[in-house]
């Protein structure tokens, strides 16, 4: 701990007679105990004056009293007899509050516990430095060229009357075709028809079909059921029927069956074919 003055040679001390404490003396302990404990005569704690210190005639102690730490004082009159104790003595506001010696360059803080100092952390000059943001290398604080965001590319969007492509920027795109047909009347339960895409998929789409006939029948009150077989890169092909497990022939279908498809997949992305963006 550093040092600090404990008492000085200013205070008058008397006795319990109110007379000056003449020939008496004060003494120093450890905090809570009688174990002698030194006071000495300069802060730089070199003069030692052991742990009792005498009342001169005027009834002021005769040397300056600087301490280290905490301690327990005791006045006594010359007889021995106790005057007045204290204890836990020490620099006002703890020996922790004392400011340490001044370092060039830092300010003070604490610790929780402690006056310390702490290095100053200052920002760099910004003169000539337009433009750049205040950055760190991990160890010092320093200007730093503001990082472009690159715009994001244009999206590659291909619009047709009858297909859409959305490409990512990669090799590869999402197709969407769409398309309408017709199975031809057989007079029979069934019927099919051959689509083939205008634009080839790279693998397998999936197929949707609806009936957009309606009922087909020679009596008009049955709905042919769709399904769809032979998917391919290229097409597919789809079939009606109107079997329901008798043999009546009224459930022929009589009516050309007409359908909507739709078809999604990919497809390899055109290097020749710039984006289209809908209006």
């Amino acid at each position: 701990m550093p040092a600090f003055r404990l008492l000085n040679q200013f205070p008058v001390y008397f006795d319990r007679a109110g007379r000056l404490a003449d020939g008496g003396r004060l003494l120093f302990f450890e905090t809570d105990t009688t174990t002698p404990k030194d006071v000495f005569g300069d802060p730089g704690l070199s003069v030692n004056n052991g742990n009792s210190v005498t009342i001169g005639s005027d009834g002021r102690a005769e040397v300056d009293v600087w301490g280290d730490g905490r301690y327990y004082v005791r006045l006594e009159d010359a007889d021995g007899t106790l005057i007045a104790d204290a204890n836990h003595v020490e620099v006002g506001g703890g020996s922790e509050a004392t400011i340490p010696p001044l370092e060039s360059g830092a300010f003070l803080t604490n610790n929780g516990s402690l006056l310390l100092w702490s290095p100053i952390r200052e920002v760099p000059d910004p003169t000539g430095q337009g433009g750049k943001v205040l950055g760190t290398d991990g160890d010092v604080l320093i200007w730093q060229p503001v990082q472009e965001i690159p715009e994001p590319p244009e999206p590659d969007i291909a619009v047709d009357s009858d297909s859409i492509r959305i490409g990512g920027g990669g090799s590869t795109s999402w197709l969407q075709q769409i398309g309408s047909g017709s199975a031809a009347a057989t007079g029979s339960k069934s019927t099919t028809a051959n689509v083939t895409f205008p634009k080839p998929y790279a693998s397998t789409p999936k197929v949707f079909v609806t009936n957009t006939a309606g009922f087909i029948t020679q009596k008009g009150n049955v709905m042919p059921t769709v399904s769809v077989t032979n998917r391919s890169t290229t097409g597919f092909t789809v079939s009606f029927s109107t079997e329901t497990g008798e043999g009546n022939a009224d459930n022929n279908i009589v009516t050309p069956v007409a359908f909507d498809w739709l078809a999604v997949g990919t497809v390899a992305t055109p290097s020749d074919d710039p984006p289209v963006t809908p209006a």
